[in-house]
């Protein structure tokens, strides 16, 4: 009996050994760039928030006092139309719209006006959907079970709220905060959020239900913008990053939706019967 047991420990030992060299290799090519391109300089008119997904991507542009535009580029940095967008006073992050909006529109903080509003793909104002904290910085739309809407203060808080925008919880990273985004995954399928860093030199900061579960850092200095499609087996999405006296738009693989399973328990243990 006592031979049995030590075999089956030794047995246990060698799946769990198994599991986290595969876990490992499971996660061993991101994050990765896929593409980048330079977006705008740091002096009107330029990027401050990013919308979109693939093959095109769009950069909210403060064009001056009260003045923003929408600019559509490929993937591969080409501009390939621009549209003004009424009613900002200082719009920046982006992400997809709340509930109630049709497809195609998307959500804008605006930091000036302190609320939230949308616009459509052309640029078109459509309403505001809700007015915010002052220093709010930072919006996002994801969802595993059930989409949820993450909105972020300068000083680094972020609250929780439901699609209709009903508050659920909030939880303070205790790190400035320059933007958000939101993936029904990282390193498997779950609740993510992902704060982009207002602080040179800091890394973007992953987070499930407030508990912060890994970091990356990126080319530049500090971020200007995040949105993640969240479509795929693979989770990526678009940063925007200030390199001092640039803005950049990276295209970014950070996770798998799937990771790969090692072998069961169960098989190892038919290979010692």
């Amino acid at each position: 009996m006592k031979m049995a047991i030590v075999r089956w420990a030794w047995v246990a030992s060698v799946a769990a050994a198994a599991t986290i060299r595969l876990a490992a290799s499971a996660y061993a090519d991101v994050p990765s760039i896929i593409s980048s391109f330079r977006m705008s300089g740091t002096t009107p008119p330029y990027a401050r928030g990013i919308y979109g997904g693939y093959p095109s991507v769009s950069g909210i542009f403060y064009e001056g006092a009260g003045r923003h535009s929408l600019r559509v580029f490929t993937s591969g940095g080409s501009l390939v139309a621009t549209y003004p967008m009424p009613g900002g006073v200082m719009l920046g992050d982006a992400d997809n719209p709340p509930q109630g909006y049709p497809s195609g529109a998307f959500m804008v903080v605006d930091e000036g006006a302190r609320d939230v509003k949308v616009y459509n793909s052309s640029g078109s104002f459509l309403g505001v959907w809700k007015a915010v904290p002052p220093n709010t910085v930072g919006c996002a739309v994801g969802g595993y079970m059930e989409k949820l809407i993450y909105l972020g203060t300068s000083d680094g808080v972020v609250s929780v709220h439901t699609y209709s925008g009903s508050f659920i919880t909030s939880f303070a990273t205790g790190v400035p905060l320059a933007d958000l985004g939101s993936a029904a995954g990282y390193r498997g399928w779950g609740e993510y959020m992902y704060l982009g860093p207002a602080r040179s030199g800091d890394p973007v900061r992953v987070y499930n239900w407030g508990s912060m579960c890994g970091t990356f850092h990126l080319p530049g200095l500090s971020n200007a913008g995040t949105v993640m499609p969240n479509a795929g087996a693979s989770i990526w999405g678009w940063y925007l990053r200030n390199t001092g006296g640039e803005i950049w738009a990276y295209r970014v693989q950070v996770g798998h939706m799937m990771p790969v399973e090692p072998a069961s328990l169960g098989r190892i243990k038919a290979l010692y019967k």
